[in-house]
């Protein structure tokens, strides 16, 4: 115990010492300092943080070279991340062809499953196609043939009906030929024309600048009958041209008066028969329902017609005039049917006893 009061002793000893001789150098500095008229030293506070502060920059060419600095290294940020972006949308890409490549092999392999590789080429990835798809393909592929197959017998039908009709038409040509042969270089005589293909009655009328009627005529044939290729046919000249055309009036005449006589026959024959009521003729343009009826009577009333109707079974009967003669109602239709304000789709003579008013 007094070894220890004895070291403690010693120590609080030394230490004072120690702290008296600082204090005494201390105010000896301070003294000098005052008796110099220098200011005095603030001893430095070792405890307290001061903040610290970047003394700005006054010299304009630092100030440019940092700010120089600083753009660089964006720029050179700036094409780091272009050059990512670039190796990024590269790597895509190479994804995308390796994609498209595999979806070709693999067609390749569905359209060629049985094909072999030599043992010199290099090893391929194969790909096994299911079942299903096979059978499918199968049996698109036979679908696919039998439509082809269905063709090709519709175009061998068809050649063979083609082939068929050009051996008829041909026999026919021969059978013409052989009954009426005919030259491509001989010339008709002098007044006749040898019909070509396409030729008609009308059209040699507008060549020769004779009438139907008279070059119908003068070869016995009707105006609507179709010339036969190869076959000449009479074409008169002016002269006998009028004569035949008289000769056509006359003839029509005469077939007017025996038309016109066998009417007047028929119509004593008629008055004879009938002792009751006077016969009328009038003429029957329409057997049509009530509602046609009404609009068919106004059109012909329109167009100054007398027009009565009478109602049957069938539908009104339509009729317009009323004549004595059954020659008076032929001239009354013939004038309907020529008349351009009213449209007749079918007008005949009819013989009525009794008229009822619409």
């Amino acid at each position: 115990m007094i070894s220890k009061q004895l070291v403690l002793g010693g120590t609080l000893f030394l230490g004072g010492s120690v702290a008296l001789f600082a204090l005494t150098q201390k105010n000896n500095d301070t003294t000098q300092a005052i008796t110099s008229h220098e200011k005095p030293v603030v001893a430095k506070q070792e405890d307290v943080v001061r903040p610290t502060v970047q003394p700005l920059t006054t010299d304009i060419e630092t100030e440019r070279r940092l700010l120089e600095q600083k753009r660089q290294e964006r720029e050179a940020r700036t094409l780091e991340q272009e050059r990512q972006t670039q190796a990024l949308l590269a790597e895509q890409e190479r994804a995308k062809a390796n994609a498209l490549q595999k979806a070709q092999a693999e067609q390749d392999a569905k359209k060629q499953p049985q094909a072999t590789t030599d043992d010199s080429s290099p090893a391929k990835l194969t790909v096994q196609t299911r079942p299903e798809i096979i059978k499918a393909q199968e049996e698109a592929k036979k679908a696919e043939a039998q439509k082809e197959a269905d063709r090709k017998a519709e175009q061998a039908k068809k050649a063979e009906q083609a082939n068929n009709q050009t051996k008829e038409m041909a026999k026919k040509d021969v059978k013409t030929d052989k009954k009426e042969p005919v030259k491509a270089e001989t010339k008709a005589p002098k007044g006749q024309h040898t019909v070509q293909q396409g030729d008609t009655l009308i059209k040699l009328s507008h060549q020769y600048g004779i009438p139907v009627s008279v070059i119908a005529s003068a070869n016995n044939i009707g105006r609507n009958d179709t010339l036969t290729v190869g076959k000449n046919v009479k074409i008169p000249s002016k002269s006998e041209a009028q004569k035949i055309a008289k000769a056509n009036e006359a003839k029509k005449s005469d077939n007017k008066e025996k038309t016109d006589t066998k009417v007047q026959a028929k119509e004593k024959s008629n008055t004879k028969k009938s002792n009751k009521v006077p016969t009328h003729y009038s003429v029957q343009v329409g057997l049509v329902p009530k509602d046609k009826a009404t609009e068919l009577a106004k059109q012909y009333r329109q167009a100054g017609y007398k027009v009565q109707t009478s109602q049957t079974s069938r539908g009104v009967r339509v009729l317009v005039g009323s004549a004595k003669t059954e020659a008076e109602a032929h001239t009354l239709k013939n004038k309907i049917i020529k008349d351009g304000r009213v449209k007749t789709e079918g007008a005949w003579v009819k013989q009525v006893d009794e008229i009822n008013a619409p």
